[in-house]
């Protein structure tokens, strides 16, 4: 395993692209109107602001670290599966806070999760990690709300729905 593949960059205010080739990774999430579970979501673009692919992710808790944690790792997982090699994550400090600590920092039932984004990250690949605010996360977060009444645990979006196209046509 090589020691530190990824960095910690910048703070970001707006979105802006990734420097090609490589893709952003911007992820949000929502709790669902009774407020029992959150849905993830998390949208990778490249340079162009072209969708790549989405994902959205579900779990019956209200807790909003482990949904962006588990939506973090599933998105990880999906960027890796296609050999995309150079990747900048814009994530909320409080996600970037939970990354950097580590899992013995983490709350335990979260540490297997952060082991397993840290193991994703240390992977052969360039990540940068940057701090940004949830605005710059604007599309995600549309995403996220739009499916939070979705019944599956993990959909997979090789299309950005027709809503999110209605407002950004660019995408």
């Amino acid at each position: 395993m090589q020691d530190h593949l990824y960095t910690t960059e910048q703070r970001i205010l707006s979105w802006k692209p990734p420097q090609p080739p490589a893709f952003k990774i911007n992820l949000d999430a929502q709790l669902t109107d009774d407020k029992t579970s959150a849905v993830g979501a998390a949208v990778v673009r490249d340079a162009d602001f072209h969708w790549f692919i989405g994902i959205t992710r579900k779990i019956v808790s209200p807790c909003m670290l482990e949904i962006l944690l588990l939506t973090l790792r599933e998105i990880l997982l999906q960027v890796w599966s296609y050999h995309l090699d150079s990747i900048e994550l814009d994530l909320d400090r409080d996600l970037l806070g939970e990354l950097n600590a580590g899992p013995a920092a983490c709350r335990s039932y979260l540490r297997g999760i952060v082991t397993d984004i840290q193991e994703l990250l240390n992977r052969s690949w360039t990540i940068s990690l940057n701090y940004s605010q949830r605005s710059v996360n604007l599309v995600a977060s549309v995403l996220a709300f739009l499916q939070k009444h979705q019944r599956d645990v993990l959909v997979i979006h090789a299309e950005p729905p027709e809503e999110i196209k209605l407002h950004w046509s660019w995408i």
